[in-house]
């Protein structure tokens, strides 16, 4: 079981859940339409196919997440770069393992990627997860990235 977030972590890829909640209204209209009941059948599919999706984006990332983390053993001395990090989903919650090391985040801050992706919201994650002391946000690409090598024990990326 993990902890509850306090934070607000958006929808991954949230034009995504979009487009498939109107191409399931469309076929839907289209089943009423036909009057046939097999016609419904695509859309009861594309209704589990969006649930699956806000679950996982909106808790079973975190679950699976909480498993990795708590499997590596952290010390809590580490430093750990998250590469795309978003909103801060997994750079919090490796942060949270820590005691006197740091998680540092990287990320181009696209809302593209994320609902409400910018610096902004993922440093008001870290405040509400009670890790901004541990946290360093950067803006950059990960690939040219702005550290020296061997600068970190764990990377991880979502």
């Amino acid at each position: 079981m993990t902890p509850r977030r306090h934070g607000s972590y958006g929808i991954d890829a949230p034009y995504a859940p979009a487009f498939m909640a109107v191409m399931t209204v469309v076929v839907l209209v289209m089943a009423i339409l036909s009057g046939r009941w097999q016609r419904f059948v695509p859309v009861a599919f594309m209704l589990a196919v969006l649930g699956f999706y806000l679950h996982n984006t909106l808790r079973g990332k975190f679950v699976v997440w909480a498993d990795l983390l708590d499997q590596l053993h952290l010390r809590g001395d580490e430093r750990i770069l998250d590469l795309g990090c978003g909103r801060g989903a997994v750079l919090l919650m490796a942060a949270q393992h820590l005691t006197t090391g740091r998680a540092v985040g990287v990320d181009l801050w696209r809302s593209v990627d994320q609902s409400g992706n910018c610096l902004e919201a993922t440093r008001r994650n870290a405040i509400a997860e009670g890790v901004a002391d541990r946290v360093e946000l950067h803006t950059g690409d990960m690939t040219a990235l702005p550290f020296e090598d061997n600068s970190f024990d764990v990377v991880v990326s979502s």
